[in-house]
């Protein structure tokens, strides 16, 4: 009985293991660098926050490498302080579903930190995608 237990533990348990070890092996291979261009950010937030729930994106961010991540959701009149409909810039008004990210990316000891800002589109729950991204300047 217990050689059946184990070979099915293994066989329901194989398929499972290659999944888990992408999924943290592609989130792995994500590290924000402050010397990438902002085409290489682009990407790279994409693809590490594209389907994540809008709870785990500073968490995640932490993870890949950015600095004080701070999260405004821009659909919740009362975490942005304006008035539903009042445009915000860059074609983003006040309710609209987006993330308004703001982090920082190390760039040595004796050097401030390079500040960047990206929107993020969701649906209320998690991330749908990349809408825009800014350098910040010093």
């Amino acid at each position: 009985m217990t050689g059946r237990r184990a070979l099915l533990a293994a066989l329901i348990g194989l398929p499972l293991l290659p999944l888990a070890a992408e999924e943290a092996a592609m989130r792995a291979d994500v590290t924000l660098d402050a010397t990438d261009g902002e085409e290489r950010i682009r990407d790279k937030l994409a693809r590490l926050l594209t389907g994540q729930p809008l709870d785990e994106v500073a968490r995640l961010l932490r993870e890949a490498g950015a600095r004080d991540p701070g999260v405004i959701d821009l659909a919740r009149p009362a975490e942005t302080g304006a008035d539903p409909g009042t445009d915000l810039g860059d074609g983003i008004r006040a309710g609209d579903p987006v993330l308004a990210v703001t982090f920082g990316l190390r760039r040595g000891f004796l050097r401030g930190d390079r500040r960047i800002q990206a929107d993020l589109d969701h649906d209320g729950t998690a991330v749908t995608g990349l809408r825009g991204l800014r350098m910040l300047p010093k």
